[in-house]
């Protein structure tokens, strides 16, 4: 049975497929081989967090789009946020040039990905609570509302038990760890050269309409 809270590895016993630090440039490191996770430890200004917890949601609750080398950001992320509610205030602009950043972040670490694939999502179910791997190169993730990524450190599961459709492959609930709000990971997939058997294990949180997520996630390579 899944506990409602793991308590997780201590802080001194970080696992070796990961890294952290408190500068983005730590997520260059994502490049090395055997690691699965790198996360850049920042703080946002209070503006942001207030602002997309009072009540931003998304057109449909999502938005994705696709955005090209050389393609202007700027234009597409107000193409795609049309409709949305909540998508005014200071609070919102500085949301705004924090998503531009993430992008930017995103292309820096990867300048010869052929595309960005960027989504933001409000989550207010469960629907994805099940442990898996991507099936891209990178993903950037980043939380702003809500409680972060959950990953699972080799040696918590059983990686032949991923795709069962349950979590019974969890060998080690304790082992779980969690990508704090705020922070910014970017996870090594199935996709990226000579990781194929070997991309991160984890999950999006179970959410509520009271209690839910809002990220944003770039798939590049």
């Amino acid at each position: 049975m899944t506990p409602a809270r793991a308590s997780g590895l201590p802080v001194s016993d970080w696992p070796p497929e990961a890294c952290r630090g408190a500068l983005p440039e730590v997520l260059d490191r994502i490049r090395e081989p055997g690691l699965r996770l790198a996360t850049w430890q920042r703080r946002l200004p209070a503006a942001i967090t207030a602002w997309v917890g009072s009540g931003f949601l998304p057109p449909a609750g999502k938005c994705t789009w696709t955005l090209a080398p050389g393609q202007d950001a700027a234009v597409a992320l107000d193409q795609a946020l049309a409709g949305s509610v909540g998508s005014d205030g200071i609070g919102h602009a500085r949301w705004q040039q924090d998503v531009l950043w993430l992008i930017a972040l995103a292309w820096r670490i990867a300048p010869q990905s052929a595309a960005l694939r960027v989504r933001i999502e409000r989550v207010e179910d469960d629907g994805c609570r099940l442990f898996h791997v991507d099936r891209v190169a990178l993903r950037l993730i980043c939380t702003w509302l809500g409680t972060g990524t959950q990953w699972l450190p080799e040696g918590a599961f059983h990686r032949g038990g991923l795709g069962c459709g349950c979590n019974d492959h969890v060998q080690d609930w304790s082992a779980l760890r969690e990508v704090a709000r705020e922070h910014v990971a970017v996870m090594k997939g199935e996709g990226y050269p000579g990781n194929a058997g070997h991309g991160l294990v984890h999950r999006s949180p179970p959410a509520t309409r009271a209690h839910p997520r809002v990220l944003l996630a770039i798939d590049f390579g």
